[in-house]
């Protein structure tokens, strides 16, 4: 798997999957979607898939946004950096990832207005494509994102010990998957949130009843087959581990007999 595929698949497992028990609170919001149309381009299926986007985006930085504290300013002004087609806003990127279909549990299109006179869209193009979408967002799920980075207090009321982990070595989507399960499964932490990615490296925000010190010993003593944590440096609330991975074989495979032995079984 190319570590692009790997990035992808993080961001599922990662920012989809259920790492916590908070209720699901469930919002509905109606959100405009606006996409630029240059002369040049055409398929109007291809607009209204984009405009939807935009839309489900618009919706769930509006949930965001009413949940955070009112002085609230973000890493990056909205004035800085315009977001993505269908992405969400830089300044909630950090907590929220970029896809808004994560926090989405449903959507129709109200109205499909189509290709109008550009009004909306902060472009040259001199037409745009609208549409009015109600989706449902996942509010809980947004509160949990945004408690784990810190821009709000826990949903779940719970005092929760934040800690920085830092994981070296991957060298695979395994390995990454392996580490994340430990923490999920096995330590019961209330929150495994990505929060960078790169070539061989990751960086989650966990949440659980760990300081530093007791989550690397938790994690040293994982009995997760194939799983090795080897302490790296010990920062404030930053953890830096080595990922070692080794895939368990398969039950076939210790079952089967040494290439030497085959061969004198085939004579």
């Amino acid at each position: 798997m190319s570590w692009r595929g790997v990035v992808l698949a993080l961001a599922t497992i990662g920012l989809m999957g259920p790492v916590t028990a908070f209720a699901a609170d469930l919002r509905r919001v109606e959100s405009v979607g606006v996409v630029a149309v240059d002369e040049d381009d055409s398929g109007s299926s291809t607009h209204r898939d984009l405009a939807v986007g935009a839309a489900v985006a618009r919706a769930v930085e509006r949930v965001a946004k009413a949940v955070l504290p009112d002085d609230w300013s973000g890493g990056v002004s909205e004035t800085d950096e315009e977001p993505g087609e269908g992405e969400i806003a830089p300044g909630l990127a950090p907590a929220l990832g970029s896809d808004p279909f994560e926090y989405a549990t449903r959507f129709r299109i109200v109205e499909d207005r189509g290709i109008r006179p550009a009004l909306l869209s902060r472009s040259d193009a001199e037409t745009e494509y609208v549409v009015l979408v109600e989706v449902f967002v996942d509010a809980g799920r947004i509160e949990e994102r945004l408690a784990a980075v810190g821009w709000t207090d826990d949903p779940s009321g719970a005092q929760a010990t934040r800690v920085r982990l830092v994981l070296e070595g991957l060298d695979s989507f395994e390995a990454y998957d392996a580490l994340r399960r430990t923490l999920v499964e096995e330590l019961r932490v209330r929150s495994a949130v990505p929060l960078e990615f790169s070539r061989g490296r990751a960086v989650l925000a966990v949440d659980g009843d760990y300081g530093p010190e007791a989550l690397l010993a938790a994690l040293v003593d994982s009995t997760e087959p194939g799983l090795r944590v080897v302490p790296v440096r010990q920062e404030a609330e930053t953890l830096t581990v080595l990922v070692d991975w080794t895939a368990p074989l398969a039950p076939a495979e210790r079952s089967a007999p040494p290439p030497a032995e085959q061969a004198r079984d085939a004579d």
